[in-house]
């Protein structure tokens, strides 16, 4: 009987009609299904240092890969964003991300949402490769956990007048701090009271000196002789330290053969635009603000001096880390966008806008 096959033929193909819609439906080819749009997310930054400009363009290239995704910057007065911060998430109002100085990872590591290494295919042997030993110490947890990932890492630098150093006859820059001593002494001119009429070098005091903080905590490092972590993660110093101060305070002791600045004279970064100085030490970011106020200045930058006979170059590093706090909503969405602006053209678009230095 012929009956029976015919029937079991067409119960084959009908099956596998139906197979076939079904893997169809599944990889959203069935015709007049559409594949559902993503739906649209909006994530926050806060951070102190950065307008919003730095930012612009940033957010702008990350919105052409990733439309559905809305990413919105806010600065917040440096001077109380840390008070602002922990009050916004203590309400429920913060942002998903801040934008954190490395000074803060101790003190806030229980309000961070650390990254989700497998779901970003990213461990801390990637973390290693990619960034510096000092972010590594910090922004690796002991249990693992990547808490950020850096932005950039500005260290103190030497700014000179190229032109008073041509008029001198000097080529280069110093490199070691017996090569700074000799020329601020032979830049530094007094007045028949002994008042500095042209400093060599502005640094020496506190109040008035741009950086302050940064150039004696590089002296310190190149000073002492022991740096030791206690189980307290403080850090033990050395006599050195005491040494390092008295050198940073010989530039303002007037008995000092290394005398060049006052507490009465004008900020370090004002003098040296005014070219009333030869030498002064700031960061990259600086630079900006040094030219602007005066845009013909013949500005040099050199490498932080060093210790004459030194093996390796010793500098503090400052730098801030976009991370993902614990109380954002969208924690996953969060991170893709730090992995953009920490990476390829994202970084290399924040270096540019920022004027600091890349971390990778």
């Amino acid at each position: 009987n012929s009956v029976m096959p015919r029937i079991f033929i067409i119960g084959l193909v009908i099956l596998g009609i139906i197979i076939f819609g079904v893997v169809l439906s599944l990889f959203g080819f069935l015709p007049g299904k559409k594949t559902a749009a993503p739906v649209p997310v909006t994530v926050s930054l806060w951070g102190s240092e950065d307008n919003e400009d730095v930012w612009h363009k940033v957010i702008e290239d990350f919105n052409k890969q990733y439309p559905e995704i809305t990413v919105i910057y806010k600065k917040v007065n440096p001077d109380a964003f840390e008070e602002t911060l922990v009050n916004a998430l203590a309400e429920g109002i913060g942002p998903d991300m801040a934008l954190l100085p490395q000074s803060l990872i101790t003190k806030h590591h229980d309000k961070l949402f650390p990254l989700p290494q497998q779901a970003f295919n990213f461990d801390t042997r990637s973390f290693r490769n990619l960034f510096a030993d000092a972010f590594a110490d910090d922004l690796i947890d002991k249990d693992n956990n990547i808490l950020g990932l850096p932005l950039f890492m500005d260290t103190p630098i030497l700014f000179y007048n190229k032109d008073m150093f041509n008029a001198a006859g000097i080529a280069l820059p110093p490199h070691t701090w017996d090569d700074v001593l000799a020329r601020s002494r032979s830049f530094t001119t007094r007045s028949s009271a002994g008042d500095i009429i042209t400093s060599g070098l502005a640094i020496g005091a506190g109040q008035n000196v741009e950086r302050s903080f940064e150039i004696i905590n590089s002296m310190i490092l190149q000073n002492v002789k022991l740096l030791v972590p206690d189980n307290d993660r403080h850090i033990v110093f050395d006599d050195g330290t005491n040494g390092a101060f008295m050198f940073y305070t010989s530039f303002s002791t007037p008995s000092s053969p290394n005398f060049s600045w006052t507490n009465r004279l004008q900020n370090s970064f004002t003098l040296f635009s005014q070219e009333r100085a030869a030498m002064a030490i700031g960061m990259s970011q600086d630079i900006p603000r040094i030219l602007a106020k005066n845009p013909h200045l013949n500005l040099g930058i050199a490498a932080f001096p060093q210790q004459a006979n030194t093996r390796l170059p010793v500098v503090y590093g400052e730098y801030f880390f976009p991370a993902v706090l614990k109380a954002s909503q969208n924690p996953g969405v969060a991170w893709q966008f730090i992995f953009y602006a920490s990476a390829g053209a994202g970084a290399a678009t924040y270096a540019q806008a920022s004027g600091r230095p890349a971390a990778r």
